[in-house]
């Protein structure tokens, strides 16, 4: 999977899309086809890569010159590709060739002069001479009189001859001439090509770097060490979420957590953020998983082989199924992919919320055992009572507001949330939706008919 792959997969990434300051077509390019990394060694030495990036570009202040540079430059690879097709390029081509070359210069002096030790630039002074005969620096291009002194000499009669007729002669000559030095130049051109393309594609991974590391900056995220059996965050916040609580001025409580490779239930009353935890995990593991630092104080993660993550919100519109058949065909294809003993990390939100109470008990016992049987890192929510398959238990603190409060405004609520995770041994189901319910003002006529049963 590619982070192009992941888009596709789950829109909602294209938020790091959007916030991730990648400055050229070419640190796109790159981006999109970042795969999802698996080997801890692989990630390991990318995550290095990111934090020497983060530290040498903070350090330098002339890296705003630098990032205008990556602006900059543009991706030529298909003239590229054509040139090595055997094809004669024309003056446009030979122009963005040459700009291309004039600017990835300039992006080598200045990584020169502020000591990049992660890669060199391959000297273009070559190519650019092949295509600056005239040694101007200026980043045009048209057939020089400097290729050939006969094409110069050609040029010469033109500007003095008066004949409409010789003119033309003399215009057909000098064409002629100018269709064989574009020869010669896309033939001498051709033995560089590897060396540009080299080029191109590091000066993508440097832009994509330079944003990773501006992301970290921005978001304050952490980097992660890597783990072979457990996860854990300190402070770990969802990017969206915090966003969109900040520009409302309202402060996003962060969490703790340790996971194991053994099932994890997670229960708490509807509103207390389980359904944003499962997300900020999952968030946090792709993040991490194709290169990032991570949105958290302090983080050990470990690789997995795909994330799963079944959540109510997902539409099931297009393939026609009911909601509860869309869900519990997804449960079964992630019981099939546990038993083939991948490494995977599955986050399941109110399982069988879409059918009765009574069913649905059985079903979220019946999948915490199968998960114990194959262990991984799964987590699953719920609300239900009843829940005695053996798992570890961690339970949403919840509504923390003084008895005296009798009403309260709904944008409001979350105020008095404690989302802090608390261990638990035994079910401790939260019995507040009456509560919360009395709080938001909801009729009491009608909640005091819920006394009668």
């Amino acid at each position: 999977m590619t982070f192009k792959d992941l888009l596709k997969k789950a829109p909602i990434f294209r938020f790091i899309l959007d916030h991730l300051p990648i400055q050229s077509a070419l640190g796109e390019k790159v981006l999109l086809s970042f795969p999802f990394m698996k080997d801890p060694k692989v990630i390991s030495h990318e995550l290095e890569q990111v934090a020497y990036v983060k530290d040498w570009f903070f350090l330098h202040k002339q890296q705003d010159h630098l990032c205008n540079l990556i602006h900059e430059m543009k991706d030529f690879s298909g003239i590229l590709k054509r040139l090595k097709n055997n094809e004669i390029l024309d003056d446009i081509d030979l122009f963005e060739i040459k700009r291309g070359a004039l600017c990835i210069q300039k992006i080598g002096k200045q990584l020169t002069e502020t000591d990049f030790h992660l890669f060199q630039l391959h000297n273009l002074s070559p190519v650019i001479h092949h295509l600056d005969p005239e040694e101007t620096g200026i980043p045009h291009f048209y057939i020089y009189s400097a290729y050939d002194t006969q094409l110069a000499q050609l040029r010469k009669e033109m500007e003095k001859c008066h004949s409409s007729d010789d003119r033309e002669q003399l215009f057909q000559k000098a064409t002629k001439m100018e269709d064989q030095i574009r020869k010669r130049l896309s033939i001498s051109l051709r033995q560089y090509v590897s060396k540009i393309e080299e080029n191109l594609h590091q000066i993508g991974k440097l832009d994509l770097w330079i944003a990773k590391a501006k992301l970290a900056h921005l978001w304050n995220c952490c980097q992660p060490e890597i783990s072979n059996h457990n996860i854990s965050y300190k402070n770990l916040f969802h990017p969206i979420t915090k966003d969109r609580l900040s520009k409302e001025n309202k402060k996003f409580q962060s969490i703790n957590v340790d996971l194991y490779q053994n099932p994890t239930l997670i229960t708490g009353a509807n509103m207390s953020g389980k359904t944003i935890f499962l997300k900020s995990i999952a968030f946090a593991q792709y993040m991490f998983q194709f290169g990032m630092f991570v949105p958290a104080r302090k983080a050990t993660i470990c690789p997995v082989e795909e994330i799963f993550f079944s959540i109510g919100d997902q539409s099931s519109e297009l393939s026609g199924l009911s909601s509860f058949a869309f869900e519990i065909l997804t449960i079964h294809h992630i019981i099939q992919e546990t038993k083939k003993e991948r490494k995977l990390l599955i986050l399941v939100d109110e399982l069988a919320r879409t059918t009765n109470p009574s069913e649905g008990v059985l079903l979220v016992n019946a999948f915490l055992e199968m998960m114990n049987r194959y262990p991984n890192f799964t987590i699953i929510t719920t609300h239900y009572s009843g829940i005695t398959a053996p798992c570890r238990r961690l339970r949403v603190k919840g509504l923390q507001i003084d008895e005296k409060v009798e009403i309260l405004d709904p944008k409001d609520l979350n105020q008095y949330m404690d989302y802090t995770l608390l261990e638990i041994l035994h079910e401790d189901v939260p019995q507040e939706a009456l509560k919360i319910s009395r709080l938001l003002g909801v009729d009491a006529d009608f909640l005091e008919l819920t006394k009668k049963f």
